[in-house]
């Protein structure tokens, strides 16, 4: 008997003509003076990308791969999102590095200072090779992972609160509070009716202690005669399906 050595399946790679759910995103990071010190309470777009991911995904990623991962504050931003092809998804990013985003609603878009391809141009753009030392200045002897090391995923720590048990209360009223709502306004009309019937004849308090009894009674009765009704055939149902 021979045993053929297994393989895994290639992956397949999307087709870059068909339309899948993408994001443009930003990343703000505090603004550096020259030798590359954070200067506080200074927050601008430091960086523009795209991704087929979540944003926090590639977020995660900056923070361990860019020299400017230490300056992140916040969080990173929906800029727009939608379905795109690979091209069309290009396109959108090239449109926010070259025209800026909002950060703050009412300020005037902002062009990113990390970006690299589409923003050379740009006056207040800070080189990767300036970005390395300004880094290496904050933290001596860092470097960014190897090229096409594999960078870990963040994810978020597991929450240690353990859910509360569902209540017998609020499992009952999930099933039946569409049937006390209807009763509810079935009592409600009686109400309304047996005080209208009753008002040449009742006065005072009367009227709606009489119309609260008559309308309390009539709705019970209702119910009796409603379960009288179905209980029966539901409990001969249940025999057949046993005996079948």
């Amino acid at each position: 008997m021979t045993v053929r050595p297994t393989t895994s399946a290639p992956r397949r790679q999307a087709r870059p003509d068909v339309r899948r759910r993408g994001a443009v995103y930003g990343i703000p990071t505090l603004a550096v003076d020259a030798l590359g010190k954070p200067i506080p309470g200074t927050v601008v777009v430091g960086y523009i990308g795209q991704t087929r991911q979540t944003v926090k995904q590639r977020e995660g990623q900056h923070r361990v791969s860019q020299p400017f991962g230490d300056l992140i504050v916040g969080g990173s931003w929906v800029i727009e999102e939608g379905f795109w092809t690979d091209a069309e998804l290009d396109a959108k990013e090239q449109h926010y590095i070259r025209g800026g985003a909002v950060l703050v609603p009412g300020q005037a878009p902002q062009r990113p200072v990390y970006n690299i391809d589409h923003n050379r141009e740009n006056p207040n753009r800070i080189p990767p090779w300036d970005a390395l030392a300004h880094r290496q200045a904050r933290e001596p002897g860092w470097q960014p992972p190897p090229k096409g090391a594999r960078i870990p995923t963040q994810r978020g720590a597991a929450s240690t609160v353990r859910p509360r048990p569902v209540s017998p209360l609020s499992r009952w009223w999930g099933r039946r509070r569409w049937q006390v709502v209807l009763w509810a306004a079935v009592w409600a009309l009686l109400f309304a009716g047996s005080w209208w019937v009753g008002a040449d004849t009742w006065s005072g308090w009367a009227e709606p202690r009489n119309a609260a009894v008559a309308a309390t009674v009539a709705t019970a009765g209702i119910g009796w005669r409603g379960w009288k009704t179905s209980g029966p055939k539901r409990r001969r149902s249940k025999r057949r399906g046993r005996r079948r």
